[in-house]
């Protein structure tokens, strides 16, 4: 008659840290640690993954967002300006949306350039001379005494930002590691610009019908100026590159991106 045998192997599993009892039972001891009692409390790593404090993190996340916010603040208090503001400025019909235009036009032709750049010379570089060019035209827009003068800061504005928001994604992944820190970065950034046009499109109403249009131009220009100083000394260096012109000349497809940049814009400027 047949006979059947089972075996059972039982493994052997050390565990870091555990100290081994003096008999080889092939068992594992896990201590569990007792509940809390009530009113005992742990203790929280306030800072973030990558070792960044608490309060550096906050304060770099709210400068890039900032950014952002204040980039389409200036769309929603143009748009709602734009019929008192053609007057002022005899913006002609025929130009009547190119203020606004231009600036998204300017801005989506130059994003990817500028985002190759900024991995080249340093997202912080970048970002400083994106947020200046913006602080300067954004005064500048207010400034402006004809419709031509408008158009034109505003393509520059456009620029601006365009320099900015691939620099901030960059300085973003650089300070905070993968993790909730980035993902609140990220979010942050995100809400600030539809934020950012809704509060626009109130302030330029108010400002529209009591002391003038300009003044949205103005406050926003100052604040970003307190953004460029925060991001001067708040931001994370860049990492120091002696190859930074050779990889600027070779890294980026200078003739493709004229090219695309200059057929977008004069698709656009004949379909207006």
């Amino acid at each position: 008659m047949p006979t059947t045998t089972t075996t059972t192997i039982t493994p052997e599993i050390e565990l870091d840290g555990i100290p081994s009892g003096s008999s080889n039972t092939g068992k594992t001891e896990v201590g569990i640690s007792e509940p809390l009692q009530d009113g005992q409390q742990t203790e929280l790593d306030y800072s973030t993954s990558s070792g960044t404090p608490r309060l550096k993190g906050i304060a770099i996340i709210t400068i890039l967002t900032g950014v952002s916010f204040l980039n389409t603040m200036g769309s929603g208090i143009l748009t709602i300006a734009l019929p008192r503001l053609s007057q002022d400025l005899s913006l002609p019909p025929n130009l009547l949306l190119w203020p606004a235009s231009v600036y998204a036009l300017t801005a989506g032709c130059t994003l990817l350039i500028f985002g190759t750049v900024a991995d080249v010379v340093g997202a912080k570089k970048i970002w400083l001379t994106g947020s200046c060019l913006y602080t300067m035209f954004t005064l500048a827009c207010g400034l402006a005494q004809t419709g031509d003068q408008l158009i034109a800061f505003r393509t520059v504005l456009g620029v601006a930002i365009a320099m900015c928001l691939p620099s901030a994604v960059s300085l973003t992944t650089a300070s905070f590691e993968r993790g909730t820190w980035r993902n609140i970065g990220f979010a942050c950034m995100g809400m600030g610009q539809p934020l950012g046009y809704s509060v626009g499109l109130i302030l330029g109403g108010v400002f529209t019908n009591t002391i003038g249009w300009r003044y949205g131009y103005y406050i926003s220009a100052i604040i970003n100026a307190f953004l460029v100083v925060g991001g001067f000394l708040g931001l994370p260096s860049d990492k120091k590159d002696g190859f930074q012109l050779r990889r600027l000349i070779t890294d980026i497809d200078w003739v493709g991106a004229i090219c695309i940049s200059t057929s977008l814009g004069l698709l656009s400027y004949i379909l207006a």
